[in-house]
């Protein structure tokens, strides 16, 4: 249900403008914005004494020149024509309205005629954000109920048929479009009805409802507030952070059993010089661990004379995360208690710090079963990516093992060939010296045979050349023995 009040006021007009400033109470920052709102029923700006089926003339720069008076952040406008035959087939009147006003022109047609289109508009000095046309039941045309949505408010411009029962009927059905947004929405239009007829008591009741409904929500926050000013209030500057960490502690564990393998304990490990509040990590029944995140808690006291700020704190968040091989930090913060940044719940600080969140202290179990459903969704995939990487230390073992056998097949391969080598080498030198003894060999074979051939060459005559007395004892010998 939309808890926002969404009738600050109705505009009824049968014919003119009538202005009214609202007050709007913003839903984020929590007070009041004014804005200078218009109903107007142009009537096709048809001059006096004209009829819708003749104009005569179109009265638009009069029109204009009284929006310029009231001076109007928003504008509703009904019975305005879009290049119509009977208003001129050339004439866009919210878009000449628009221009001669400086504001921002949003048609809604509802009814096709010769030449173009009539219907409602709105008129405003911001660009809606989105815009939308609700048709209606009306008795000799359609109704319209046109819906702009800007940056802190919603803008409903209507124009109510003849018949009551089809007023009611369209009350209701703007009704329902209300309960749509969580935004404060401002009715205006012609709605052809009495400030005590049924339709319109309808639209009060409903918003009276809601305007009840939306106190609670303020009391609630309000009681909210004041709980954990009261809880501020009573720590010591010693035990403030600690009380902190025990009011977290206890919020996991009355919701502990929902988390059947998870691990929430405190992080004591400060062999790195720094180390976190609290170590969250959860795996399934396979022993996959799919979530892990690093708590850290700060507060401090509201007298304190050194504020400290949320950011102050992200550096060594960061480097606890990562350091504890966790996924996720999140700081679970009372500091900056009025900034509504952080007071508006979950905030993410990425662009400075990876999967890093700030969070106030209601929002600690929120966080958990956000971040824990995110990342069940992704279980299978890092199943997956598990699986592919035991495949890839498998590769790089037997890679090793390949590279290992490389290095020592090579090795003995070395020595190997450096032996082969050396033998070559060596049969080399021994068939030099082999060599040398052959041809020394050879070399004697040929003085053996010149010493034969010189022995067999031998002769008593050639002894006795050149000894005159041997060869004559030679012969006296020779000469005895043929004697006897």
């Amino acid at each position: 249900m939309n808890r926002r009040e969404y009738l600050k006021g109705i505009a009824a007009v049968g014919c003119g403008a009538v202005l009214s400033p609202f007050g709007l109470c913003a839903d984020a920052a929590n007070e009041p914005i004014r804005l200078r709102v218009v109903s107007y029923n142009i009537q096709i700006g048809r001059a006096p004494g004209g009829s819708y089926s003749d104009p005569k003339e179109a009265f638009l720069d009069r029109t204009a020149s009284r929006l310029n008076d009231m001076t109007p952040d928003v504008a509703g406008l009904q019975e305005v024509d879009n290049k119509t035959n009977r208003s001129g087939a050339d004439v866009d009147q919210l878009g000449y309205l628009a221009e001669k006003t400086g504001l921002v022109g949003t048609f809604a047609p509802k009814t096709p005629l010769p030449g173009g289109m009539y219907g409602v508009g709105v008129l405003s000095k911001e660009k809606p954000l989105a815009t939308r046309v609700v048709i209606m039941e009306g008795r000799a045309h359609p109704r319209a109920l046109q819906i702009c949505e800007f940056e802190r408010y919603v803008f409903f411009n209507t124009h109510f048929p003849l018949v009551a029962e089809l007023r009611l009927a369209a009350a209701k059905t703007v009704e329902a479009e209300a309960l749509k947004y969580d935004k404060p929405i401002i009715l205006v239009g012609d709605l052809n009805a009495e400030p005590d007829s049924e339709e319109i008591l309808e639209l009060k009741a409903n918003a009276e409802a809601m305007k009840e409904s939306y106190r609670k929500e303020l009391s609630d926050k309000d009681e909210l507030i004041a709980y954990y000013k009261d809880f501020k209030a009573k720590q010591s500057t010693k035990m403030i952070g600690e009380d902190l960490e025990q009011h977290c502690l206890y919020e996991f564990n009355r919701v502990r059993p929902l988390f059947r393998n998870a691990y929430f304990e405190k992080d004591n490990d400060a062999r790195t010089g720094s180390k976190g509040d609290f170590i969250f990590r959860e795996a399934a029944d396979d022993g996959t661990e799919f979530i892990s995140i690093m708590f850290e808690m700060k507060n401090e006291m509201d007298t304190t004379a050194t504020k400290h700020k949320n950011e102050d704190f992200f550096r060594e968040l960061d480097k606890d995360r990562r350091e504890k091989n966790c996924e996720y930090a999140v700081l679970v913060s009372l500091l900056e208690s009025d900034n509504e940044l952080y007071n508006n719940g979950i905030v993410d600080v990425s662009y400075r710090y990876e999967k890093m969140y700030v969070i106030r202290p209601q929002f600690f179990i929120p966080m958990i079963t956000l971040l824990r459903n995110a990342a069940l969704n992704s279980l299978k995939y890092q199943r997956e990516l598990a699986v592919v990487r035991n495949q890839q230390v498998d590769i790089i073992h037997f890679e090793e093992n390949m590279n290992a056998f490389k290095d020592a097949f090579g090795r003995n391969y070395r020595i190997a060939s450096e032996k082969f080598s050396k033998a070559i080498e060596e049969i080399d030198k021994t068939i030099t010296h082999l060599q040398k003894t052959k041809e020394a060999l050879l070399s004697s074979e040929n003085n053996l045979r010149l010493a034969n051939n010189k022995a067999e060459d031998l002769s008593i005559k050639k002894l006795t050349k050149n000894a005159p007395s041997v060869e004559a004892m030679f012969e006296e010998l020779s000469e005895n023995r043929e004697d006897r």
